[in-house]
């Protein structure tokens, strides 16, 4: 009765009004806890007018009432739930059984010879009940409103509407319609409802009829639909007839569940015959209960009365959930190693969201107990998947102009539209260039038969095909389209420039070292070539030249230089180096958290140990005590970091001379903190038993270091400077100090691209690990070949 209206009886009325004032709720409570777009519902609910069951439901729910109590059961309920049709209901559940679990019961997956149970694999699908786009926003709101670690939120799986058990919907709506990408697992939702209700456990009351839409289509004789499902579920024995008759009385009373499954997987020149034969079975017989998937871009298939709901993305506990299920319970230490290296790659993670992509990862996990170490294997494997095996898979033949490209056409076309994105420095772009991007695209690949005639509709019907056959491209607001995740247009970026082959590319390329947009074009272009010495090097030079124009910038990179050769360490001077710049306050913004970042220091040099290194420990320390020191407020990690800095020297200095004015100034400094750190030591022991007294102290030691914290931070400055070379004010323009963070980040993605890479000649691993973060004058005294390349 899931399409049932409902409204209270005289007496039920009176109930439902006592419950309120006993719960002492007002109409007002109850609606938000129901949802305030129910608000006219609850008002009708308590005038006595009709509202939708489900509603009805969730109203007695809260005030603790029966709904069967206090419902008006009208004559025509009556009759369609007599006891003589639900025996009729059982009747026909009975025979239509069999052929729901033959037809619904298993699941294919690519690679595997053998279906599988639905029930020994099925994850439990969730849903978004919102549009399929963002509501308007225009480009520049999408840039500004999206950054790159916020991207997987933004569109389809990721917005901020709940997420809720489909089968929620199901139960809730008389009539859905399931939006989802490819391979998001609309089917097998689908599937899943059949068995549920063949079952008894989903709409008992209801009989599952399951239809796949390309497979009606392909009849030659072109029944209606209600002739094809008794086609398909009748029996072949004589009573057919009883069968045909006894499903058409179920279906005018409405006891049914019919599930159309893509209903946008027919041909073109079939649509409008399918078109009209769903809506003529949904307006003929639309006391039934329908469900329905389409693929999201297909916006012509909006229906009225439906409600649209989107597949979710798979979250991390669907993940664990599909990945045991695959990989079975008992094998938890595979399910635990798969699901920890899943974690430390967000490329990986990718994938893993889709349902489809996810079923990919385990079928190359379960062969060799591991992942590829390139992940462009996995990359490949997974989007022809997506580009041409799902479609062949699931029949599903879409537009003629787009159904005549190659696979190999296919991608090229995916890799010039993602450079053209890509070299505006965006993520999004707007329908009409994306469309003469298209156009120009097919027109500059060598295959005459490619050509396009009509640049706008040919490309737009390229562009709808993408969108709805693969997913890979997503309208995210109105006009506004982006590939449906950064990860496929870096990567087809990255296979744009090593399909072209020239230096001129590589150049560009190169010139974009210091935009995060290119990054992952950067590692993932370096894992395709099976020489990374030329790219390698362009980065190199590119990269030194950024500050070489700036005087005080080549001077900070000379102390950096000077200061780690002065220090006896037996890590490699790069990670040194790189140790150093990483104490600069606006490289490491939440140095006094403790948060210091040694990402390039590791992968300069993995065995880099700060706790072994005593030197090391020690300016980390004081620098640590600085940048505390400079903050507002005076806390005990000011005084405990400072007293480990003096534990510090005396450790040093049973094994190296230690300059005595050093100890000196350092104790003095101490001293006169503990004015007010003696005063902060009490402070805990007097919370408890004197809370005057405790705010008293408090204010003393405000009041001390507002007085004296800058006379007292500048003194620690000046014996920084002085004893260790360290924590020198450098003045830098706001201007250099972003030029000192590009020439950081973009030297972490050359030694990424350094320790991923394919083959580098061991001169050139040598030469860069020597000059890297070193000032221009260093490094042209080092190397002979410095300016063999121009990337200017």
């Amino acid at each position: 009765m899931v399409n049932q209206k409902l409204r209270t009886s005289k007496e039920g009325n009176k109930k439902a009004k006592k419950s309120l004032l006993r719960k002492q709720f007002t109409e007002m409570h109850l609606a938000v806890q129901i949802g305030l777009n129910y608000r006219d519902s609850v008002e009708k609910f308590f005038l006595g007018e009709s509202i939708e069951y489900y509603i009805f439901q969730q109203i007695c729910l809260r005030l603790d009432l029966k709904w069967e109590e206090i419902a008006e059961l009208d004559s025509a309920y009556l009759e369609n739930y007599s006891p003589e049709i639900n025996n009729l209901v059982d009747r026909v559940k009975e025979i239509v059984r069999p052929k729901i679990a033959d037809r619904c019961g298993k699941m294919r997956f690519l690679d595997r010879a053998e279906p599988i149970n639905l029930t020994e694999l099925y994850t439990r699908v969730h849903i978004l009940e919102a549009s399929p786009n963002q509501g308007y926003l225009d480009m520049a709101e999408l840039n500004h409103k999206f950054t790159l670690e916020k991207f997987d939120r933004l569109g389809l799986g990721h917005i901020s509407e709940p997420r809720v058990l489909g089968v929620k919907a199901v139960e809730r709506y008389p009539k859905v319609m399931v939006l989802g990408k490819p391979g998001s697992g609309k089917s097998t939702f689908l599937k899943y409802l059949a068995m549920q209700c063949n079952a008894g456990k989903l709409n008992h009351h209801l009989v599952p009829i399951f239809i796949p839409m390309k497979e009606f289509e392909r009849v030659e004789i072109c029944p209606s639909l209600i002739e094809y499902i008794t086609q398909v579920y009748a029996p072949s024995n004589e009573e057919k007839i009883e069968f045909v008759q006894a499903l058409q009385e179920l279906m005018n009373r409405g006891r049914v569940m019919i599930l159309l499954d893509g209903i946008d997987e027919v041909p073109d020149t079939s649509q409008h015959r399918i078109l009209r034969q769903i809506r003529e079975l949904t307006e003929n017989f639309s006391s039934n209960q329908f469900v329905m998937t389409c693929r999201m871009a297909v916006q012509e298939y909006a229906w009225e009365n439906f409600i649209q709901v989107q597949v979710a993305d798979l979250d991390i506990k669907q993940i664990i959930t599909f990945v045991r299920q695959w990989f079975g319970c008992k094998n938890e230490k595979k399910n635990k190693y798969f699901i920890s290296k899943l974690r430390e790659n967000t490329s990986i993670q990718t994938l893993a969201n889709n349902p489809l992509l996810l079923t990919l990862l385990c079928l190359v996990f379960e062969k060799n107990d591991e992942f590829p170490r390139n992940q462009i294997e996995l990359y490949d494997r997974g989007l022809k998947i997506l580009l041409d095996r799902w479609d062949e898979q699931k029949s599903i033949e879409g537009d003629a102009i787009y159904r005549n490209l190659s696979l190999k056409t296919k991608q090229a076309l995916l890799e010039k539209v993602a450079m053209r994105i890509c070299l505006w420095g965006e993520y999004f772009v707007k329908k009409s260039d994306l469309i003469q991007y298209i156009f120009e695209s097919m027109n500059q690949l060598p295959e005459a038969v490619n050509r396009l005639e009509n640049s706008a509709r040919d490309s737009e019907i390229i562009l709808k095909s993408i969108q709805s056959q693969h997913g890979l491209l997503v309208e995210r607001t109105p006009g506004i389209y982006s590939f449906y995740h950064p990860t496929f247009q870096q990567y087809f970026t990255a296979r744009a420039m090593v399909n072209s082959q020239n230096l001129q590319s590589m150049l560009g390329l190169v010139n974009s070292v210091t935009q995060s947009i290119w990054r992952e074009v950067f590692l993932l272009t370096n894992e395709m070539i099976s020489n990374s010495d030329e790219l390698l090097r362009l980065m190199k030079n590119k990269i030194d030249r950024l500050m070489a124009g700036d005087e005080k910038l080549q001077q900070f990179l000379t102390w950096a230089y000077r200061k780690s050769l002065s220090v006896p360490v037996s890590f490699k001077p790069a990670a040194v180096r790189a140790f150093y710049l990483a104490l600069f306050p606006h490289l490491n913004p939440n140095l006094s958290d403790l948060d210091l970042d040694l990402n390039l220091t590791l992968a300069c040099d993995p065995g880099f140990d700060l706790a072994i290194e005593r030197f090391l420990h020690l300016d980390y320390l004081l620098v640590l005590t600085l940048a505390r020191a400079l903050a507002p407020t005076l806390t005990r990690d000011l005084a405990l970091t400072l007293a480990y800095v003096q534990a510090r020297v005396r450790v040093l200095g049973f094994d190296f001379p230690i300059n005595p004015e050093f100890e000196k100034s350092l104790a003095n400094l101490k001293k006169e903190l503990n004015q007010s750190d003696e005063q902060i030591q009490h402070l805990m022991e007097d919370w408890q038993t004197n809370p005057l007294a405790w705010i008293s102290r408090l204010k003393m030691a405000r009041k001390w270091w507002q007085s004296n914290r800058l006379a007292w931070t500048d003194r620690l400055q000046k014996m920084m400077a002085e004893y260790r070379d360290i924590g020198h004010d450098w003045q830098f323009t706001y201007h250099q100090e972003q030029l000192l963070k590009q020439y950081y980040y973009a030297n972490q993605l050359l030694i990424d691209c350094l320790n991923r890479a394919n083959y580098v000649s061991s001169d050139l691993r040598e030469e860069i690990e020597a000059t890297l973060l070193s000032p221009l004058a260093a490094i042209e005294s080092q190397t002979t070949n410095y300016s063999n390349f121009n990337c200017d």
